[in-house]
């Protein structure tokens, strides 16, 4: 979680930004993450899509984190811990619509037999609202990190920004490496396709859920 990053100090500017975009690839490799994306490029028909997938998730992540971490680093606002939590109730919902709409569209597909339409342009913007809704979940904590960690505010809010691109890459990545199985089997493996399918929407769904139960516990 972004609230378990820790800066090193002493580091170089160059070295800082490296690390920077490391912190931000592995952070889109983070569980919740996953499951969001692997819902989204479900059906395994294109490996475009898929990179287009995790591109723009990574773009909506960043843009959140940039508007978030902008408005904190050079105007000192406070968006205060109960705005954090309600970020992070946001993120749980998204993650159990992702996942019952997963299994919707495969349990209809299984009943009716129809082809499945792409809807490009709703599966563009879905990605990048996604990405937007993940990068606002502890992203205050996390500009407060960098900005008592890195300084002047510029340098701090560019380290954002690299993290960023960190993280667009992760996820453009991941987004290959989890549509990979269900393109090998989407012509010769019907049921293990399905499979597959179904499983990403438990995951996301039971996710969700999980960090639902973990807002109202704490």
């Amino acid at each position: 979680m972004l609230s378990e990053i820790t800066i090193p100090q002493g580091l170089t500017l160059a070295s800082t930004l490296v690390f920077g975009f490391l912190l931000g690839l592995r952070h889109s490799l983070e569980p919740d993450h996953l499951a969001a994306v692997s819902t989204i490029v479900n059906d395994g028909k294109s490996f475009w899509r898929a990179t287009l997938t995790g591109c723009l998730w990574g773009v909506g992540h960043t843009l959140s984190l940039l508007i978030v971490g902008g408005l904190i680093i050079l105007f000192k606002f406070d968006i205060g811990q109960a705005v954090e939590r309600l970020f992070e109730l946001l993120v749980a919902a998204t993650l159990i619509l992702l996942g019952a709409s997963a299994l919707w569209r495969l349990y209809r597909h299984a009943r009716t037999e129809t082809p499945e339409n792409g809807h490009g342009h709703r599966h563009k913007s879905r990605s990048l609202l996604v990405g937007m809704i993940h990068g606002l979940a502890g992203s205050g904590t996390l500009t407060i990190l960098i900005s008592s960690t890195i300084s002047p505010p510029a340098t701090a809010f560019f380290f954002l920004l690299i993290f960023g691109i960190g993280s667009i890459s992760g996820m453009t990545v991941a987004s290959l490496f989890l549509t990979l199985p269900l393109r090998i089997t989407l012509f010769r493996f019907n049921v293990f396709h399905y499979f597959l399918r179904g499983f990403a929407g438990i995951v996301s769904l039971s996710f969700g859920s999980w960090l639902l139960l973990e807002y109202f516990a704490g």
